[in-house]
Formats: structure tokens, sequence, C-alpha cells
């Protein structure tokens, strides 16, 4: 098609057009999740029983799923560290040293008066392992929230080198793993033993009955008894910076979330830098998740979230088009509008062949019937405004969706703003 700009509408599940003609598509491995604000840090994510994928944030608590979308559990929070319990529970540490369930029933101070920055919790039995920054393991009991022990490097029991706690993982075996600044920390039956002592270990994950873990020199696989550790060969320029997270999926690949985000495929060798090309938009990696579709999700510093799919998914093609703007509360749009939608009526003339679906959206605060009314009756006139340009009703239809089809957080003016809007999508 001559001179059409194509844009890629990003959405975290399949968009599903229910017109009389599919949608035009194209091919990319990546999904982005517009409902997290541009700006946000996604610190922490873990799935739950039920395939919901928990994420904290620095603006708080939420839960998400591919039907509901995302759901706020505690907003307005700097979430630092979480790890669910069961189907619908979670524990989630803040910024200010505290941490909570997400039923709101339970919420304590981690430190005894010392301020405590904490970046990772485990559940064991009814115990919450806290990992700190600086200031090494605080254990409390779960139902009262009582200190029941603090381990740093002061301490003979533990043999803690370094009170700079990067993780804390509990196996599938229920055995513990804590990476350090200097060591990993591996207590299985309240037996610890340090091992690496010369390595910063900051990244581990679990997939086919092993246990990787990673630094910022090597990556291993180990035994979940802990005695057996084999350095795995990958591409070390994948990764830039510190790593941060790491995954291994379905199919045997290394994710790698540092200053950047890679893969590497352990059994072919081959590597891959995910860019805008592909749909990746982020930043600095921070965090990684699985769910139980196989696919892997990365959190970033200041772009949100991403869906990293095993296969490649087909997403919709739009007409780039900008700068339709519609009188306040009212189907009619503004005469500012006729210049844009003029390009569409010469793009549809000098392509009779191409079919398109004007589709319209609202933001999601006012009611449900309100929002379809006008995200109807937009699509509705700007259709009309291209028949009376001489388009053929069987070129160009119309639908409104309301505010179902969200692609960024109504939390602020510039997310409502986006999610208020008009697409051309192509049918043909």
């Amino acid at each position: 098609m001559k001179r059409m700009i194509l844009f890629l509408s990003l959405w975290v599940s399949a968009l599903v057009i229910p017109t009389t003609g599919e949608a035009q598509t194209k091919k990319v491995p990546v999904e982005q999740c517009h409902q997290f604000l541009e700006g946000v840090a996604v610190n922490c994510m873990q799935s739950n029983d039920i395939n919901w994928l928990w994420v904290g944030t620095s603006r708080g608590l939420y839960i998400f799923n591919s039907y509901e979308g995302v759901r706020t559990m505690m907003s307005e929070v700097n979430v630092t560290a979480l790890a669910v319990e069961g189907k619908n529970k979670a524990w989630f540490a803040i910024e200010s040293g505290e941490v909570l369930s997400s039923n709101r029933k339970h919420r304590f101070q981690v430190g005894n008066g010392k301020k405590v920055a904490i970046n990772s919790i485990a559940l064991i039995g009814s115990q919450i392992w806290i990992g700190t920054r600086e200031n090494g393991i605080y254990i409390h009991d779960k139902n009262t929230g009582q200190e029941i022990a603090h381990y740093d490097k002061t301490d003979e029991e533990s043999g803690l080198r370094s009170n700079k706690i990067n993780f804390i993982h509990k196996d599938s075996k229920n055995t513990i793993w804590i990476g350090t600044a200097v060591g990993v920390a591996h207590v299985l039956n309240n037996v610890w033993k340090i091992h690496k002592p010369a390595e910063t270990i900051t990244a581990v994950t679990e997939s086919g009955g092993k246990i990787y873990m990673m630094g910022n020199k090597f990556l291993w696989s180990v035994s979940p008894e802990g005695d057996d550790w084999k350095r795995v060969s990958y591409n070390k320029k994948l990764a830039k910076g510190q790593i941060n997270a790491i995954a291994v999926d379905n199919q045997n690949r290394l994710f790698i979330a540092s200053n950047r985000f890679a893969r590497y495929d352990f059994q072919t060798g081959d590597s891959h830098v995910y860019g805008k090309k592909i749909g990746f938009v982020g930043d600095k990696g921070l965090s990684m998740g699985y769910d139980k579709d196989g696919a892997v999700w990365v959190g970033t510093a200041t772009k949100g979230m991403f869906r990293i799919r095993t296969e490649w998914i087909e997403q919709p093609v739009t007409l780039d088009v900008k700068n339709i703007h519609f009188k306040a509360d009212s189907p009619e749009f503004t005469s500012s509008a006729h210049r844009h939608l003029d390009k569409v009526v010469k793009i549809l003339k000098e392509n009779p062949e191409m079919k398109i679906e004007v589709q319209g959206h609202t933001n999601g605060w006012p009611d449900e019937a309100y929002c379809d009314w006008l995200s109807s009756g937009r699509a509705q006139n700007i259709a009309e405004y291209l028949y009376k340009k001489g388009i053929p009703e069987s070129q160009v239809s119309y639908q409104g969706f309301g505010k179902r089809r969200p692609i960024a957080s109504d939390a602020t003016i510039d997310g409502r703003n986006k999610n208020q809007r008009v697409e051309f999508v192509v049918l043909k």
C-alpha cells in the first residue's frame, strides 16, 4: 500500500476484533502492558497458582491477568519486594521498611528501630525471611509480626560475609538461597553454608530442577543440594551493568535483565538484545517473572512492564492518524480534525482495495453506558465524514469499545487523554 504509515498498537492480550473482516496484523514477540505509567519502576513480580501476576511498583501493588486487566491492591506506596501466598494473597515490603499482607490484616515494622531498605522477602512456613540492602536478614513470625532472628556478618551461625542482600529465594524443595555481595548462603534444615565467597551474586532463577545463579562475572547451574556447581557458558556481552534479574523459559533460553534486556539460547548459542524494532521500548530491567503460558515478563525502571512470548504474536495494524480532537463530552469532532481526516480519505482513494474500521475508545472514569455512547458516536461521526468525502460504506465500518481497551493508566490526565482516542484499524 503506497504512502501508508503503519503503527503498532501494543496490548497485553491477543486483540480480537469482532467485525465482518479480519484485522491486518504484523508479527512481534513483545507486548507492552500499557496500564503501568511511564516513569513508574516495576520493582518486583511473581505469579500465583491461578496464573495471576502480582506486581510491585514505585506507585503501588497490583494484580494483573489477561482477562480482567489490572486490579489495584494498594496505591501510592513504593513496593520494594513481594512474595505470593496461595491464590489470593501476597506479602509485600514498602519503602518505609514495613511488611504488609495484601488482605490488610498484617502490618509490621522491620529493623528494631533502624531504617532498613528491604529488597527481597520469602515465605518459609510460618516465617517471613526479609533481605535488606545494608542490614542483613530479618526473620519475622508471619502471624504475629514478631522478630524471630536477625542475621548479619557479625554472627557466627550464618557465616554471612556481607550485610548487602541481593535476593532471598526458596526453591521447589524448600531450600533457601541468599545472594549477597560476598557469596551465596545455602540454608537447609537450619544449617547454613556459604558458597562462592569471592563472588557477588545478584540474580537467581529455577528451571528444570536446576537452580541458576548469576553475578557480574559468571553464570552457574547449581544442584538443589548445593554441592554441585557448574559454570555455564553464555554471551557475556549481552549484559550491561549490574544484572538485576534472570529467567530461563520452557525452551531453555536464558533472559537477562540489566541496563538492557537480552536473551541467550543454551542449545543453539543464539543471542538477541531486545529493542524498539520488535516492540521493546524498555530501559533498565529491574525484575522478571513467569506465567503458566510460558511467557516471561520483565519490569523496567521507567517504561513499565513487557511480556516476552515464546512465539511471535500478531498485532493489529492501524493507520497512524493523530490530532483528531473532539468537543468536550460530545461525539462531534473539531474543525481542526478535517485536515487529518482528509489524509485518511486520500489513502483510501489511492488504495480502493483497503478496508478499515474506525474504532472509538474512552477513558475509564465515566460509567459504562456513557462511554459506550460516546465512543460509538465519535466513531460513527468520523465514518460519516469519510462517506461524505466519497469513500464507500463498504470500505469503512465503525464501532465503539467504550472503556474496555485502555492503552494507559487512568490515574493521570496524560493517561486518560491517551485512552480517549479513535483508531483506524486496517481490515484488508
